[in-house]
């Protein structure tokens, strides 16, 4: 009786004690990767949350300079986009990518990571 107490009150604080997405110190070295330099928006950004873009929710036109911004929790990671010619006190950007933990579909840190870099490279390039 006594091992099924335990074993109750064990479930009950597991699901708290989970690992992040993402680890801190691999989005950290994400960030000091990207912080500070310009992006030019290869096509028109539109949202987008996962896998699945919102053709209608347009974040910022062709060509636009853009800076970004990483944030995350446990269970996502969103980045936002803000238009260099904005003020950042002012404007924090636009979130135009949201990744979602899914569940279904188990990734470490790291493919999370180069599937963000992909998605980034696709629509961003560097500007000089």
């Amino acid at each position: 009786m006594r091992f099924v107490m335990i074993l109750v009150v064990l479930s009950a604080f597991l699901p708290g004690c989970r690992s992040a997405f993402v680890p801190k110190k691999q989005l950290e070295a994400f960030n000091q990767e990207y912080q500070g330099k310009k992006f030019r928006s290869r096509e028109d950004l539109f949202f987008q949350q996962n896998d699945r873009i919102d053709k209608n929710r347009l974040i910022h036109k062709k060509g636009t300079v853009v800076v970004l911004k990483v944030e995350a929790s446990d269970d996502w990671i969103r980045v936002r986009a803000r238009d260099v010619t904005r003020n950042e006190e002012q404007y924090p950007g636009e979130v135009f990518l949201f990744l979602v933990e899914d569940p279904e579909n188990e990734q470490t840190g790291e493919q999370i990571l180069a599937a963000l870099r992909r998605i980034l490279g696709a629509n961003l390039a560097p500007v000089p």
